[in-house]
């Protein structure tokens, strides 16, 4: 998770890159290399599962952005039975 919170820094420091680009990339390289040595830590038996969990977690979370564009398109709003098209206010 920490890994893609360094990759949103990128995003949150965009205004600034010129001077923060360091700070990126030490987070970036700083918590890929953690989850790097905890994978090399967890012993063989365990290393599948650990990798195949990091695997399924990202995958999850780039596919919140497919959700999030069906769901949030201009015109819809979520509701308990799915997206529901907004009606237009009638002119008073």
């Amino acid at each position: 998770m920490r890994v893609i919170a360094a990759l949103y820094r990128t995003l949150d420091l965009w205004y600034t890159i010129e001077t923060a680009y360091a700070k990126v990339t030490r987070g970036i390289l700083g918590w890929a290399g953690t989850t790097l040595a905890i994978t090399m830590l967890v012993s063989n038996q365990y290393r599948p599962a650990f990798l195949w969990g990091f695997a399924a977690y990202l995958a999850f979370y780039l596919g919140l952005y497919v959700l999030r564009d069906l769901f949030l398109r201009k015109g819809f709003q979520l509701s308990v039975l799915g997206p529901v098209r907004r009606r237009r206010a009638l002119p008073m």
